[in-house]
């Protein structure tokens, strides 16, 4: 009795799941998951960076810093996870109603556009370089967009 059989162009860590005899192997790239948030909300983003550190690919998280954060770690998922921007701030539980209201809805959204532009200054400053950058969420997007553009790699997104 024989093993199974196993295609040519299956080196460790490059085996395709449910790929056929003769498809091609797995090209490492470089990917960097822009996120708007600290990554420890974002159980979906973890998942993707792991998948894809386990397929031999080179992971980059650029998350939100949150509060007691370490500004770069690596990940027990074989990715690496860097933190910029500073950790949110508390908002009150009362909202005031009336002018006060709309005053700080202007101010609360104008905070917002802030963040995002310290967010990408400082995430453009420690970005890797990648062959492929993907936004999360809608305030991923212009910063995944940003560096990008800067390094010349792809970007795509989900909002």
């Amino acid at each position: 009795m024989t093993g199974p059989a196993i295609a040519p162009w299956a080196d460790a860590g490059t085996e395709r799941a449910g790929a056929g005899d003769g498809a091609p192997p797995i090209v490492p790239q470089r990917a960097v998951l822009v996120l708007s948030t600290p990554e420890r909300h974002d159980s979906r983003s973890l998942r993707i960076a792991e998948t894809l550190a386990g397929r031999g690919h080179e992971v980059t998280i650029l998350a939100r810093r949150g509060p007691d954060s370490a500004l770069s770690e690596m990940s027990p998922g074989g990715y690496r996870i860097v933190r910029v921007g500073t950790p949110p701030q508390a908002r009150a539980s009362r909202q005031p109603r009336g002018p006060s209201r709309v005053r700080g809805e202007v101010e609360r959204l104008s905070g917002i556009g802030r963040a995002m532009r310290r967010q990408s200054r400082e995430a453009a400053a420690v970005d890797p370089g990648a062959d492929v950058y993907h936004g999360m969420a809608f305030q991923g997007i212009p910063i995944a967009f940003a560096l990008g553009h800067r390094s010349g790699g792809r970007v795509l997104y989900d909002a």
